[in-house]
C-alpha cells in the first residue's frame, strides 16, 4: 500500500467516523425528545415517536432537527428567531404550550 492509498483510507475512515458521531448525536436528541413528548402528552414512547415523525413530515423538517429544537426549548436554550417560530408552531401542534424558546439575543 502506498502513501496515497493510506491517506485516502485515513480520510475515508475519518469521514465515516464523523458520520457515526453525527448519527449517535441525532439518536440521543430523538430519544430525549421522545421522553419530553411522552411525559407532556402522557403517552408511550412509541406514540411519542409517531407524533415526532408526523411533525417532521408535516413541517418538512428532519426528525433530528425537530428533536434538537424541542430538547433545546425544554432546556430553555435561546433560539434564532426563525427557529423560535418553528418551535412554537411545533409545540402548539403537539399541544405543548409550555416549551416556547427564548429568542436569541443579538450579539
Amino acid at each position: 500500500m502506498d502513501r496515497g492509498e493510506t491517506a485516502a483510507d485515513n480520510l475515508r475512515l475519518h469521514e465515516e467516523l464523523e458520520g457515526l458521531h453525527r448519527a449517535l448525536g441525532g439518536r440521543a436528541a430523538i430519544e430525549q425528545a421522545k421522553g419530553i413528548v411522552a411525559l407532556v402528552l402522557r403517552c408511550s414512547p412509541e406514540e411519542a415517536f409517531q407524533n415526532l415523525v408526523r411533525l417532521s413530515q408535516r413541517s418538512n423538517v428532519r426528525l433530528r432537527r425537530i428533536a434538537e429544537l424541542l430538547v433545546g426549548a425544554a432546556a430553555g436554550e435561546p433560539a434564532a428567531p426563525a427557529e423560535a417560530e418553528l418551535v412554537c408552531r411545533l409545540c402548539a401542534e403537539l399541544g405543548v404550550p409550555d416549551l416556547p424558546p427564548r429568542p436569541a439575543r443579538p450579539a
